[in-house]
């Protein structure tokens, strides 16, 4: 081979090298902006799924048939109590393949997986505790007054002088009977005013012959919280990439346009065999 074939040959080598450089740098600069925008699009659409199932969760959680509410935003403590990880599951069919913790004052009630981060969904409500309470009240001009406002109060009369016929809750008979009432009775009250109990008869009531028992209900404040988060651990194998990426830390489909790229760069011809341990010319 002359001198001039062999600086014909190097300049063509020379231009394939860097040929298959500037590929290569124009194949890792174009896939990283495609990763970048890929990864733009995968995080908005999770985000917009995490939201749906957390919203549409925190909604179920504070209707009035809830597992743990008594009414439309207000939660009941004793369901609140006894809510956990199964009840969960098997209350919300999203809890299935999703990672979805509930909390109440960022205090974690339930949860199905481990949620790292996600998206988190918040809702006011009230979380209502109820108290049964007995007393015996003392009477003042043959009534009495119920110090809480309840929907009902139970009775029991045990006249020691004389019938008590009727009796009267805030000037409404809730109760009569000619022969004298004797027993237990429950009567209805109005939940949003205080009830008075007039009680009248042939006899009258003494302190010690009236019982009342009725329900204390008292509420708070409170945070109500879903989380919702992919799960972990969901990588398959597929030709050594993983379904999320390799250890680029690109998305698999565009790791393995990446390798085929790169190995373009590969593929060049070799330097002439004469040019093997010795000097170019």
């Amino acid at each position: 081979m002359t001198l001039a074939s062999l600086a014909v040959a190097c300049r063509g080598q020379s231009n394939l090298l860097a040929l298959g450089a500037a590929l290569v740098i124009l194949s890792v600069a174009l896939v990283a902006a495609i990763a970048v925008v890929d990864a733009s699009f995968t995080t908005g659409e999770r985000d917009a799924t995490e939201r749906a199932i957390a919203t549409g969760t925190a909604e179920r959680l504070v209707s009035a048939d809830s597992p743990i509410a008594v009414r439309q935003n207000v939660l009941d403590t004793a369901a609140v109590e006894g809510f956990d990880d199964e009840r969960l599951a098997t209350t919300l069919p999203a809890a299935t393949d999703r990672a979805i913790a509930v909390s109440i004052d960022d205090e974690r009630i339930a949860a199905v997986g481990e949620p790292t981060s996600g998206t988190t969904i918040r809702r006011l409500v009230l979380v209502e505790s109820t108290e049964r309470v007995e007393r015996t009240p003392a009477l003042s001009a043959q009534q009495t007054t119920v110090p809480v406002r309840t929907d009902t109060v139970e009775l029991t009369i045990e006249p020691t002088a004389g019938p008590i016929q009727t009796v009267r809750v805030n000037d409404r008979v809730a109760l009569h009977d000619e022969a004298g009432l004797n027993g237990t009775y429950e009567v209805n009250t109005a939940r949003y005013e205080t009830a008075t109990l007039q009680f009248d008869g042939d006899g009258t009531l003494s302190t010690g012959d009236l019982t009342l028992v009725y329900e204390v209900t008292t509420d708070r404040k409170a945070v109500l919280s879903v989380t919702v988060d992919e799960r972990k651990g969901d990588w398959v194998e597929d030709d050594a990439v993983p379904q999320h990426g390799d250890a680029s830390g690109f998305p698999a489909s565009i790791a393995r346009p990446i390798r085929g790229m790169v190995g373009l760069a590969t593929d060049l011809p070799a330097l002439p065999p004469e040019w093997s341990g010795g000097e170019r010319p």
